[in-house]
């Protein structure tokens, strides 16, 4: 025979089937708000560095209804970790990035050993041997009147530039010359200067002497000027002298004349 339902029976039943329904509904989740945590993707970056940090965890659930004894909901699981962008490859020779060390440069053009280049054209200060005529006239003193007198003869020089490379020397300078009358006596003189080679002008200076009798030393001296330019291998010019007699204060017995000179040999 079954046992009767006293107070105390009964409400130790109904006890048990309330903790049974509270179970169920932590169970099935009706009270308690169990929320899924949702993480942050980690992303990808198109310049090769690595993803974002790992997601956050999601929010921790909230708490059941404060009458009932359930625990609060699950919390969030975290977001799976950011994929790290792929590495940048290194960068071409001399980049400041990571890569390859690229290859040592190498130096200026090299000369073609084999080139056949023209050489340099020459100049008025391009050192070389010049060799030219001159003609004009003197008036001499031993005519006492100074009666004009045709002179002509060879000349010769050197050119020597100098290591700056501004002027060049005229050295070993010489004219060999006669003067227009019976027996053809001799009219010679030194000459020295410079060239300017930005100008490509001579400035020489002429020391002579010469006679009227032939088979004679040449006695009655002469200085004077030699000028000219240089084009296309030739230097061409005039020249001016006087003897050195003095009458009164003037030099009255002189000579000019023209003169030019080719590039002999280099």
């Amino acid at each position: 025979m079954a046992a009767p339902f006293t107070p105390l029976r009964v409400l130790v039943f109904a006890c048990a089937l309330g903790a049974l329904a509270v179970g169920c509904t932590n169970l099935l989740g009706i009270d308690g708000k169990y929320v899924q945590g949702e993480g942050t993707a980690g992303g990808s970056s198109a310049d090769g560095s690595g993803g974002e940090p790992a997601g956050d965890g999601g929010d921790t659930g909230s708490g059941g209804d404060p009458s009932n004894a359930d625990s609060g909901g699950s919390p969030g699981s975290g977001g799976s970790p950011g994929v790290g962008g792929a590495w940048e490859s290194g960068g071409s020779s001399g980049d400041g990035g990571g890569g390859a060390t690229g290859d040592q440069g190498t130096g200026g053009g090299v000369t073609d050993a084999g080139c056949q280049c023209p050489p340099p054209p020459l100049t008025a200060c391009s050192a070389g041997r010049f060799q030219g005529t001159l003609t004009g006239m003197h008036s001499p003193s031993v005519t006492f009147v100074g009666v004009p007198l045709n002179v002509s003869g060879s000349l010769t020089f050197r050119i020597e530039p100098s290591d700056a490379g501004d002027v060049a020397r005229i050295e070993d300078g010489s004219i060999a010359g006669t003067v227009d009358v019976p027996g053809s006596p001799p009219f010679v003189a030194t000459l020295t200067g410079r060239v300017d080679c930005a100008t490509q002008e001579i400035d020489g200076i002429i020391q002579g002497k010469f006679a009227l009798t032939p088979n004679t030393a040449p006695i009655l001296p002469f200085d004077g000027t030699q000028t000219g330019s240089y084009s296309h291998g030739r230097f061409t010019g005039a020249w001016n002298e006087s003897e050195t007699v003095a009458v009164g204060t003037t030099r009255p017995y002189k000579g000019n004349g023209t003169w030019s000179a080719t590039r002999a040999d280099p």
